[in-house]
């Protein structure tokens, strides 16, 4: 198996890792840099994609016909990279006027691109349906992260029953 290919899924997810746990065990600290290993992360990932674009030939199926890597899904995988690079550094300031700044808020983004990399990637309805799972399942978390408000918890909630329906419908 050629799993190069599937290089800008497992930095997304391994940072995604890597900062759930650099939250459980750091300080302060710890909370300062997670925005810049963040867009690092980001960065390498679409490093790595613009590597694949120019590998000629794409390793095609992978996981005996549960993953593609093509052109189309490589070109995508770039464009969810690019829109989690963005959302990251338009939440920076945000997160830090409302004092939310954590590691939490960041690995739940990273998680939700990882999400989005799977759906991309996916060639059968399992596959497809972790993909949607995992990118929907950070979403409540982030829809609901400011927890003390009344606003957003009520929306993660709301967010989270029209999920489950659609979950259960598909």
């Amino acid at each position: 198996l050629d799993l190069g290919g599937l290089i800008p899924l497992w930095i997304i997810s391994f940072g995604a890792l890597v900062l759930l746990l650099l939250e459980a065990v750091g300080k302060e600290n710890g909370r300062r840099s997670t925005p810049l290993l963040t867009l690092a992360l980001l960065l390498a990932a679409i490093a790595s994609v613009f590597r694949l674009i120019s590998q000629r030939p794409l390793p095609g199926m992978l996981f005996n016909g549960c993953a593609v890597v093509d052109l189309y899904s490589v070109t995508l995988m770039g464009i969810c990279l690019v829109s989690g690079l963005l959302c990251c550094l338009y939440s920076v300031s945000y997160l830090e006027r409302e004092r939310a700044v954590t590691g939490e808020y960041y690995a739940l983004l990273l998680l939700a691109v990882s999400g989005m990399l799977v759906l991309v990637v996916s060639a059968d309805f399992l596959t497809l349906f972790v993909g949607l799972e995992l990118m929907s399942l950070s979403s409540y978390a982030l829809a609901g992260y400011f927890r003390n408000w009344p606003r957003p918890v009520e929306a993660a909630l709301k967010y989270f029953l029209s999920g489950v329906f659609a979950s259960g419908f598909l």
